[in-house]
């Protein structure tokens, strides 16, 4: 029982430095909403190019797939919880580079091609 109180206590702190790092940004839910979409389009466009024919077909249904937008959520929440951790301040220039440490770190890509693809491959989709 006290496992699971101390889970429930680590999850609520996590919720809450992440309410409060989205009010030291200065910005709305829904602009924090629409960055997490916009960087992970930025993923996608950097594993699947989209100027190049062969990957625009995989760049596509990620993009529209539920199962994409899970993982990536648990993945940017992962990245938020990590840089809260290391940073007590946040301004442009340290989020900004953050975000190209996310889209760019091998653990990304790591869980993309370890994780998330061999999960849809199994037929799991529950992520």
């Amino acid at each position: 029982m006290k496992t699971k109180v101390h889970q429930v206590k680590k999850v609520k702190e996590k919720f809450l430095s992440n309410q409060q790092f989205i009010q030291e940004l200065g910005i709305s839910e829904l602009e924090y909403k629409n960055l997490i979409l916009e960087i992970g389009c930025n993923y996608l466009e950097q594993e699947f190019p989209r100027r190049e024919s062969y990957s625009e077909k995989w760049y596509l249904e990620y993009a529209y797939s539920k199962s994409f937008w899970k993982w990536w959520k648990l993945e940017w929440n992962n990245w938020l919880t990590d840089l809260i951790e290391r940073h007590s301040f946040y301004n442009g220039a340290t989020l900004e580079k953050a975000m190209a440490i996310l889209i760019h770190r091998n653990g990304t890509k790591d869980s993309f091609y370890h994780n998330y693809i061999k999960l849809i491959h199994n037929g799991s989709t529950n992520l």
